[in-house]
């Protein structure tokens, strides 16, 4: 049986990356989170230290991270 996990949009803070994860950081108390980068979806630009970005999360793994 094929499972597709319901997804939301997330504003968070960008702090760093690797070739496979996202490292960012909520809004709220800026600890730094890293995000698998096969698992969301985000607009891969330039981003700075500190720059706002929104990325989709699967409930799953926002849950897993105390992001909801």
């Amino acid at each position: 049986m094929s499972y597709r996990s319901n997804v939301n949009d997330y504003e968070l803070v960008y702090i760093t990356q690797t070739e496979l994860a996202i490292g960012i950081a909520t809004v709220e108390d800026g600890n730094l989170i890293w995000l698998p980068k096969s698992q969301i979806q985000y607009i891969d630009d330039d981003y700075e230290r500190n720059d706002p970005i929104w990325i989709t999360i699967p409930d799953w793994l926002a849950k897993e991270h105390d992001l909801v």
